[in-house]
């Protein structure tokens, strides 16, 4: 088969038209469907060692990178994160009601959920959705290493109308998922000490950044206004870790589960 012949693949309930050779991730892009990226750089091998872009192959015991991982015909491909699906799942059994909130409908929902179409920055429209819950997990940010305006807009004034929005409807607990990358520039052991809660942030890209940003907001709206804010420095959070070097930043779904939930 030559690079130029059209292969068809399956994205969640699409089928969709791809070239062979590209990866997942190429295809994803030239269909217009959307897989979050962080170590993804244009002119640069991909590596898939952020582990952002996972998908699920049917008929595949494990969850591939998309950026590293070639198309082949017939191939019926998951593009809902298997991080948020296990947390919610975690959550449910632990008695919670969910409401989903993103830019587009969530499918499929699972009994004690609803899916709500909001964007992070319509505050009015994010307060009102947000009202009568007990709290929030804020998952909401560019992902990738986009241009500095989209960093800004959805993690930065994201993170602002977010708390904001909390803050106006009476919900004052928040759930921050926040990023080891916020640390990504110290050195690592063995050139370095083993980093705790209380290091210097050195954010190591535009997301980290992102990031690094959210935490400082939840600190105010904790300090200044008695809200409790969680934010989770999240490294890899698997079933197990799939390497050594994962070891040392691995969370399984349970132990995410937990702090969330209480």
């Amino acid at each position: 088969m030559s690079q130029s012949e059209n292969i068809f693949i399956q994205f969640n309930d699409q089928m969709v038209a791809a070239k062979h050779g590209q990866t997942i991730l190429q295809a994803a892009r030239q269909n217009g469907i959307q897989i979050p990226t962080l170590c993804d750089f244009p002119g640069l091998p991909p590596h898939g060692s952020c582990r952002l872009c996972v998908v699920e192959i049917e008929g595949k015991p494990n969850t591939p990178t998309a950026c590293t991982t070639p198309v082949e015909d017939g191939m019926v491909i998951s593009t809902h994160s298997p991080k948020v699906v296990a947390l919610r799942r975690e959550l449910l059994q632990r008695g919670y009601a969910l409401q989903l909130l993103d830019v587009k409908p969530i499918d499929p929902c699972y009994a004690n959920e609803r899916s709500v179409v909001v964007d992070i920055t319509d505050q009015a429209s994010l307060t009102a959705a947000l009202r009568g819950c007990d709290a929030v997990v804020h998952l909401a940010a560019c992902t990738t290493d986009a241009p500095w305006p989209e960093h800004v807009k959805l993690s930065i004034e994201g993170s602002i109308s977010l708390f904001d929005a909390a803050r106006e409807a009476g919900v004052m607990r928040v759930v921050y998922a926040s990023s080891h990358h916020v640390v990504g520039l110290h050195p690592r052991a063995p050139n370095g000490p083993r980093l705790g809660a209380t290091v210097q942030v050195r954010p190591d890209s535009r997301y980290a950044v992102g990031k690094a940003f959210g935490e400082s907001i939840g600190a105010m709206y904790a300090g200044k206004y008695g809200m409790q804010v969680l934010a989770i420095r999240i490294g890899n959070v698997n079933t197990r870790p799939i390497d050594r070097r994962r070891m040392g930043n691995w969370l399984s779904w349970r132990d995410l589960g937990l702090p969330v939930a209480h």
